[in-house]
């Protein structure tokens, strides 16, 4: 399903840190998997992940975060809101790390978009697996 829906590639040239990007083929929801090898505890790599958002959009807050159950791992969804030049924007995303490495899956689009984009979202971060 994911194919159909979205545009995706190995990141060239993008966000510096993500390995993999996605562009929703219709519409202005994208996402992105930042993936290390090294472990790093799960609380401090969302404190990571919010301090390097800050360093883009000085406002940005967490509006969300909270341990889930996903295909079974336990990960920290955490929804970040901020400002970039203007633009609105809310990261929404899953954070997990294990002895094989720390994983960041996350969405992002204009805060105005979100609700539009609530099943495509969902469905994009339910399909978060470590295989």
């Amino acid at each position: 399903m994911i194919r159909k829906k979205w545009k995706f590639k190995k990141n060239e040239n993008g966000h510096e840190d993500a390995e993999y990007t996605f562009q929703l083929k219709e519409g202005d929801l994208y996402g992105m998997v930042i993936s290390e090898q090294v472990e790093i505890d799960v609380e401090a790599l969302t404190d990571i992940a919010f301090e390097n958002a800050k360093g883009a959009a000085p406002d940005a807050k967490v509006v969300k975060k909270e341990y889930r159950m996903v295909n079974g791992h336990k990960v920290i969804y955490m929804e970040i809101v901020g400002t970039i030049q203007s633009i609105k924007f809310k990261y929404l995303g899953y954070y997990f790390s294990n002895s094989t490495g720390s994983t960041q899956y996350l969405t992002y689009t204009g805060t105005n978009l979100e609700q539009k984009y609530k099943d495509d979202i969902n469905m994009f971060l339910n399909g978060f697996s470590t295989y």
